[in-house]
């Protein structure tokens, strides 16, 4: 039975802020004030998809620890990787 697990990240602060998908090292960057929603799909119903987060004052990573590649959506549009990067490269927070 495939389970899906969805988890939203916010971003409250001032500027751009970078949000990494891993194992993938797939970039993409939420302006302020935005809401990203990331779900990926599991198939194994005794201990189904999950993440974990790491959090820096640069950027987040979430880790797909089990799940399927996963969907990264704002306001229900599916994002691709380098979402909004050069927000974060004009904010001095991504180097190219």
């Amino acid at each position: 039975m495939e389970q899906r697990v969805a988890i939203s990240i916010w971003n409250d602060r001032s500027r751009p802020h970078i949000v990494w998908i891993e194992p993938w090292g797939e970039d993409y960057t939420i302006l302020s004030g935005e809401k990203f929603i990331i779900s990926t799909v599991g198939s194994d119903a005794d201990t189904g998809p999950w993440f974990a987060l790491v959090e820096t004052g640069g950027n987040t990573q979430v880790y797909v620890e089990r799940g399927s590649y996963p969907q990264v959506e704002l306001d229900g549009v599916q994002l691709e990787c380098g979402h909004n990067r050069q927000a974060a490269v004009a904010a001095g927070i991504w180097n190219e």
